[in-house]
């Protein structure tokens, strides 16, 4: 069960969930002003988007979106559409998966639909505001969430049918989304289009309405945690089988015969016959300072031609006598359909005496069949962690030149100066080192609907100096974390205005939690470590470029104010996250409990 679906409709269409799916676009037009960034806009008429090859579950799902609605319906149109699934020409009017529409009435009102059974929500929107809907089903009971918060529960009389077109801004009875069978457009402005094969939890639909749009680890590498498969070498004497790919190379392939970096990429590897094939990698356990008390995940996403194939995850130990030890490993799960992509997993454990980890991923085809294997990592925790780059990026640029944004809506970083990274970090296994001469991350601006800025940060500094800046906004939404006279500021627009005292509450030499939070035109909130510090009314900031910059300040032209210390897990989000959010992000600062558990707040949706 996973994330099938994910438009953020911010400028392009690829999908980013696991479906193989072409996504169409008939009409619809992208706007500048979404709520995350760009948007897409619908005009009433005939605007839509639309896909084929949905993979769904006949007993549970979930759809859900930002949309802001420009107009309800009129007298010939009553039903505005936001999202469909499952209607074909054939059957039209028995085979509705799921909808979301509005119904004409006074006042509008949104309703719920699952296999042609209607429910009426009770919901009643605002003209030209954006919510964050989500509408889940399960078994015969249908939930609605507005901004995060359960709003209505209500029971179908029908089960849904399994059927795979989808309809955005519309509903059509055509399987292709096209032709005079669609019906009911849909009139505003959609962000994020997200379905899935289960029903989300209240927690993870809380997660979800958040808005994280940005999202820099500082942790050297992606999804949150370090990936320590990363320069793990091959094994070539252990591969099973044979390939028509004899280099048989996963990712990032160096040209040394027996170095890979993993972190990102992709290899297709032709499977001969009926033998099995295994890639076969090791890590010495001093080189990725291996705790053997704390568990370890290794995971990857994998597809194949062959929907009776089977993929199986190994792991051996060689120990400190230079014996190795199969230690087994998964169960071998099959695919559930060809050409699909599925995630697989393996938390382990390490023995005490471990000297070398060894881990394979190995299939068996049963015939010439092609397997496709990407976004292989070996994690410290239970739980593996999200992988939300853009699957349909054809390059990848390297870890000590790119930031990379893993919130999924690839605002990545340029790195700049000398950034290196230690393991003394709040959240994640590593942190990155900011050297205050020259080191900074500067990337494009942010929506201007952001309205919550998140870091962790550590300096020796009783007090940064003035003028030092750890996150710089763009001028049109302006939230900023800085300094000045000795007190943390937040500013935006065109003049100085209020100042927050930090004295007492930012600690030196400890990490500190500083977020900003935007919660009017000119009012911002000030948290350090989980409290709330000020508020403060007309707090302007001075017009700098249109950039976001970490840890400089970038002023008349020029950079000055260089941050010396250590920063870790920087957030921005589209809503202003309550003082409850702010605080379980202040307290949840480490991913891993002791035990090793990866705290369930890092929502893991693929």
């Amino acid at each position: 069960m996973s994330l099938q679906v994910w438009l953020p409709l911010t400028g392009h269409l690829n999908n980013q969930g696991l479906s193989n799916v072409t996504v169409t676009n008939n009409g619809a037009t992208v706007d500048n002003n979404g709520k995350i960034g760009k948007c897409y806009s619908f005009d009433g008429t005939d605007d839509r988007i639309y896909a084929n090859n949905v993979s769904l579950s006949n007993s549970e799902m979930t759809a859900a979106c930002w949309i802001k609605w420009a107009q309800f319906g009129n007298s010939s149109n009553q039903y505005p559409c936001i999202i469909s699934l499952g209607y074909d020409e054939t059957t039209y009017g028995t085979q509705h998966q799921l909808g979301i529409a509005m119904w004409y009435a006074s006042p509008a009102t949104l309703h719920l639909y699952a296999n042609g059974s209607e429910l009426d929500s009770g919901f009643v929107p605002t003209l030209n505001v954006w919510y964050h809907i989500c509408f889940t089903y399960k078994g015969s009971v249908s939930k609605l969430y507005v901004n995060g918060n359960l709003y209505y529960t209500g029971t179908n009389a029908n089960s849904p049918k399994t059927k795979t077109n989808l309809c955005i801004g519309a509903r059509s009875a055509s399987a292709s989304g096209a032709g005079t069978a669609f019906k009911y457009p849909f009139n505003g402005y959609l962000n994020d289009v997200r379905i899935y094969d289960h029903a989300l939890s209240e927690k993870e639909v809380k997660e979800l309405s958040k808005g994280l749009i940005l999202h820099y680890p500082l942790s050297a590498g992606f999804g949150g945690a370090e990936n320590l498969f990363r320069d793990s070498y091959f094994r070539a004497d252990m591969i099973l089988g044979t390939s028509n790919d004899t280099s048989t190379t996963l990712g990032w392939y160096n040209g040394a015969a027996s170095n890979h970096s993993l972190a990102n990429g992709e290899d297709t590897i032709t499977l001969n016959g009926s033998s099995n094939i295994g890639i076969n990698f090791k890590r010495l356990a001093t080189d990725i300072n291996l705790d053997t008390s704390s568990y370890y995940t290794i995971s990857c996403e994998a597809k194949c031609t062959n929907a009776s194939a089977h993929l199986d995850i190994g792991l051996s130990y060689c120990n400190t006598s230079n014996t190795w030890i199969w230690r087994g490993g998964t169960n071998p799960q099959n695919f559930t359909a060809a050409n699909t992509w599925q995630k697989f997993t393996l938390t382990f454990k390490p023995d005490a005496d471990t000297k070398y980890i060894g881990y394979c991923f190995t299939c068996n085809c049963g015939g010439n069949h092609t397997l496709v294997l990407r976004h292989c990592k070996l994690e410290k925790g239970e739980v593996a962690t999200p992988w939300t780059m853009n699957m349909l990026d054809t390059e990848m640029a390297d870890l000590a030149t790119t930031e990379y944004d893993v919130s999924g809506y690839n605002n990545h970083g340029t790195k700049n100066g000398t950034l290196t990274y230690s393991s003394d970090s709040a959240r994640y296994a590593v942190c990155s080192n900011f050297n205050g001469t020259d080191s900074y991350i500067e990337a494009e601006p942010l929506p201007a609907e952001t309205k919550t800025i998140s870091v962790w940060l550590k300096t020796s500094w009783a007090l940064p100096p003035s003028g030092i800046r750890i996150a710089i906004h763009d001028k049109n939404s302006g939230l900023a974390i800085g300094w000045t006279t000795s007190t943390l500021i937040t500013k935006a627009g065109t003049s100085n205005g209020s100042t927050c005292n930090s004295s007492g509450k930012y600690i030196a030499n400890q990490w500190n939690h500083i977020v900003v939070v935007k919660t009017g035109d000119n009012t911002r909130n000030i948290y350090i470590n989980g409290e709330l510090m000020t508020t403060a009314i007309n707090n302007y900031w001075g017009a700098d470029l249109n950039k976001l910059d970490i840890g400089i300040r970038h002023y008349n032209g020029g950079y000055t104010g260089y941050w010396d210390g250590q920063l870790s897990d920087f957030r921005a989000y589209a809503t202003a996250l309550s003082a409850d959010d702010i605080k379980e992000l202040y307290n949840t600062a480490a991913s891993l409990a002791n035990n090793g558990t990866l705290f369930a707040y890092d929502f893991v949706e693929v």
